[in-house]
């Protein structure tokens, strides 16, 4: 489509599973402070979205919401939001950093997957779980450091969280859980 801005109502609190998915050459959008949920896909394949404004009022980002936002490079993840759905920033290959807010607990399969210039990212004190292949793919990853709150970390071999991470160098476990250092990607 030739959308490139949208100019939402402050009226509404939700919005829709796929309302802007494919919607290519969409760049910016700021949400409405009375939303509080996106549901799954709503911004899936806005190959051109570069900038996301979320309200501290989401509670709910969806699954697969920004998956495949190839031109996003940054966005800010509300406090109220407390896990990252399944495949939520999957393929944004121009995020580079991401700051996961206190609150967030659960960080679900596929999540960052494929973001292959995600360079930092800092995991919060209250994060719970890291599910199978969170991370994969994220190539330029060079350390990350596993929070003392976290009790699992699911997936090994080709389904482990940080598999195929190939500069990921220090991994810092604060956490109690026994780590194995090595390769997964089985030379891929």
């Amino acid at each position: 489509t030739s959308l490139v801005t949208i100019d939402l109502p402050e009226s509404i609190t939700t919005i829709g599973a796929k309302a802007f998915n494919s919607c290519t050459a969409l760049e910016s959008i700021e949400i409405p402070s009375g939303v509080s949920q996106l549901q799954h896909r709503t911004f899936q394949d806005c190959s051109s979205l570069v900038n996301v404004v979320l309200p501290e009022t989401i509670t709910d980002l969806g699954e697969a919401t920004f998956e495949n936002c190839s031109s996003l490079t940054n966005i800010n993840i509300p406090d109220a939001v407390t896990y990252l759905n399944y495949a939520l920033f999957r393929i944004c290959s121009s995020l580079t950093s991401i700051d996961i807010p206190v609150g967030v607990t659960s960080i679900q399969s596929l999540a960052f997957f494929g973001c292959y210039n995600l360079v930092d990212v800092t995991l919060p004190n209250t994060l719970a779980t890291i599910q199978s292949e969170a991370f994969e793919h994220c190539t330029s990853l060079a350390r990350i450091v596993i929070p003392n709150s976290v009790t699992t970390i699911s997936g090994e071999g080709e389904g482990a969280p940080f598999n195929v991470c190939r500069n990921l160098k220090t991994v810092v476990n604060l956490s109690s859980l026994s780590l194995e250092a090595g390769s997964s990607d089985y030379g891929k």
